[in-house]
């Protein structure tokens, strides 16, 4: 990640304020904090990292993100960040938030992945599909799907 805050840097994208590097994304009105107080990165870095890996290490013509729709902001600042970066030319390369619903826990709050509380996508989407299995039988309506 040092290699992007410098080539941010070097580029005159960033801009210190109140102790942090900053990042003005074309059409968002909120900033990317590229390096925090203290020098920290954050998932921002991490996310503008990972696209210009993707993009300019792998060769990839297409990228998907797939995350719930709470990140769908999150994703706007990092396509337009990076654009205006010119890690990647959407002419070129195919770059898309495919967003869903919030995946709830058995309390009927959001996961916060941060403190651990994950689930595999194989096992959210198994679950998915028993539960539509059981809905469409009680409904007399398997018979036409399965």
């Amino acid at each position: 990640m040092n290699k992007i805050v410098e080539q941010l840097k070097t580029a005159g994208l960033l801009v210190f304020s109140e102790g942090r590097y900053i990042m003005w994304a074309p059409g968002i009105e909120v900033p990317l904090t590229v390096v925090k107080t203290g020098g920290g990165y954050t998932y921002d870095t991490s996310d503008l990292a990972a696209l210009n890996y993707r993009v300019n290490d792998v060769k990839a013509d297409v990228v998907i993100y797939v995350t719930d729709n709470g990140q769908e902001l999150h994703f706007r600042q990092i396509f337009s960040a990076a654009q205006k970066a010119k890690f990647y030319d959407p002419i070129k390369t195919r770059i898309e938030h495919a967003g869903f619903g919030v995946v709830l826990g058995t309390d009927k709050k959001k996961f916060k992945t941060r403190s651990g509380e994950t689930v595999r996508l194989v096992d959210l989407l198994d679950e998915g599909i028993q539960r539509s299995r059981a809905l469409l039988v009680e409904r007399e309506r398997d018979k036409v799907i399965f």
